[in-house]
């Protein structure tokens, strides 16, 4: 035998020897799925802890949180009255370049032919223009 072999030979009996002291696999494997069910547990617990802790504290910090706006401003009567003349104007005002949006000839699509008929009085001179029908 080649001493390679022997090599070989004596690698085998040893690991023989160490599976033969391994638990069974089926312990093992419900081991680990214990394990993992604990983890899981564990892991969901602590997230309904802290969204239970972070919820508690937002409401404890709404009820203790002084009011920071303030009482309303009262505005005095001139004030008001300076205030509405600015929204007048403001409501008032047209942006100097609007013309550029109408589009051209739109002044004639809302004019009313109806109210444009001339009268034509019949006394004028033909000028030498016969009506021809």
């Amino acid at each position: 035998m080649s001493k390679a072999r022997q090599e070989l030979d004596s690698l085998i009996r040893r690991s023989r020897g160490s599976a033969a002291g391994a638990p069974p696999f089926s312990r093992v494997w419900r081991a680990a799925v214990e394990r993992q069910r604990q983890r899981r547990f564990r892991r969901r617990l602590l997230l309904a802890s802290a969204s239970l802790s972070a919820v508690v504290l937002l409401v404890v910090l709404l009820v203790l949180a002084p009011d920071s706006r303030g009482p309303a401003p009262r505005f005095s009567d001139a004030a008001s009255s300076e205030a509405v003349e600015l929204a007048l104007a403001l409501s008032d005002w047209r942006a100097p370049l609007d013309f550029l949006l109408e589009p051209p000839g739109g002044g004639l699509l809302g004019f009313d032919l109806r109210a444009a008929e001339l009268q034509i009085p019949d006394d004028l001179p033909t000028l030498g223009f016969e009506e021809t029908l």
